[in-house]
């Protein structure tokens, strides 16, 4: 439990606290030495206000401790209803705050057995020795809005415990893509270099062959394919070379708009070719960042690349650049958010499915088939990362285009 979740409990039963001592204060009269039961209450919150503060962050994410927590607050709600003896009065709200607040536990079964425990609890405090149990109609109306406000609590536990583990699949894989990049790009470049050589004999060997028996039938195919072949694994082994060099970059302060327009100009040729539409908004303001332009510009390419390729003949591709502020990548649930530079190209194109999407940026993974290396992508991740940035894909589905996004943190000057 980070110190905003912690704070989240804290806060809550701050104004917890606040509405029931104004609700004793308001309805005091009539209650024997209500001061004494007063300083009970005020006792009573202000330790668990203490506790909130003092308890282990390891302890503070357990069952038991966030149960305890509402069943707590339940009972000092039916103390107060209890001395005041106004079962019937606006403090029914405070049962209907503390059965909401149990979407904080995440818990779709614990938040059903608070519900339980403060109905129980509300209808002791109604009952009456002689008379029974509250006959008015109004009074078991709100029992029944407790549990609807009970379900609804238990469907936002439901949904922020899937929502956070989503979120934590996304930062455990992002971290396992970070680490098996790192370790591709230190093998990478002795592996290319070992592997270069050899290659390149074989090309000329396939030159030789081809000038002395391309006329033998069947013989010039054989050996074009060699050479095509060849020329492949050379642009892999080119792609590995980069990737290594990732991880030897400079750092300078740049504007992030230089490198995306030497991108764009790159790759008018092959946009216009296809009649390509480019859309360019957001350029009017300075995007200051540190790092290597040059590693920043091939992560630009490299993706819209993969946007040209992607988008229709006659289509459209979106490059907007906007300042924002959001946490870190790695920081996904906790910390101050942070001013970064967000750039994102969206194309209109073939899209990706679900299993297409998690794989994105896994290194070798291509839809291309002989066109890709598969490399591209998993190193525009890898460059955004060694940037203290992310890249992240998403789409809507085959067929509905796709959209990449970067994220890097926005230079700020200090001043002294």
């Amino acid at each position: 439990m980070n110190h905003d979740r912690r704070w989240t409990y804290f806060v809550f039963q701050g104004l917890l606290t606040v509405i029931i001592l104004l609700f004793f204060f308001y309805h005091r009269e009539g209650v024997s030495a209500w001061a004494a039961k007063f300083s009970t209450l005020s006792a009573a919150f202000i330790l668990s206000l203490w506790g909130l503060r003092r308890v282990d962050s390891g302890r503070l994410t357990g069952l038991s401790v966030q149960g305890g927590i509402f069943v707590f607050d339940s009972v000092l709600a039916s103390l107060a209803l209890l001395w005041t003896q106004e079962p019937r009065s606006e403090i029914y709200l405070t049962y209907f705050l503390i059965i909401f607040g149990t979407a904080l536990t995440r818990s779709l079964r614990q938040s059903f057995l608070i519900a339980l425990v403060a109905s129980a609890a509300y209808v002791t405090t109604s009952w009456d020795p002689g008379l029974g149990a509250v006959q008015e109609s109004s009074f078991w109306l709100r029992l029944v809005y407790l549990w609807v406000m009970a379900c609804f609590a238990a469907v936002l536990s439901l949904d922020a415990r899937r929502e956070t583990e989503s979120r934590e699949l996304s930062h455990q894989a992002s971290l396992r893509a970070m680490e098996q990049l790192a370790a591709l790009g230190r093998l990478s470049g002795e592996v290319a270099h070992g592997i270069k050589g050899p290659l390149t004999t074989i090309l000329v060997n396939a030159d030789i062959l081809l000038q002395k028996h391309g006329r033998v039938p069947g013989v010039a195919s054989e050996l074009k394919q060699i050479q095509d072949e060849v020329g492949r694994c050379r642009t892999v082994l080119q792609n590995l070379l980069e990737l290594g060099r990732i991880e030897e970059m400079d750092y300078d302060l740049f504007d992030l708009r230089d490198p995306v327009r030497s991108a764009l100009e790159k790759m008018a040729t092959r946009l216009k070719r296809r009649r390509v539409r480019v859309s360019k908004r957001g350029f009017e303001d300075p995007a200051p960042v540190i790092g290597d332009p040059s590693l920043l510009y091939e992560a630009v390419y490299e993706v819209l690349q993969n946007a040209e390729q992607a988008a229709r003949t006659g289509g459209r591709v979106d490059v907007r650049l906007r300042s924002v502020s959001k946490r870190a990548w790695w920081d996904s649930d906790a910390g101050t958010p942070r001013p970064h530079i967000e750039l994102t190209v969206a194309d209109d194109g073939s899209g990706m499915d679900g299993a297409t999407l998690a794989r994105a940026f896994d290194p070798f993974f291509t839809t291309k088939r002989k066109e890709g290396s598969g490399l591209g992508l998993s190193s525009a991740l890898r460059i955004l990362h060694k940037h203290s940035g992310n890249l992240e894909a998403s789409s809507e589905g085959s067929g509905r285009g796709s959209r990449f996004t970067f994220s890097l943190p926005r230079f700020q000057r200090v001043d002294a």
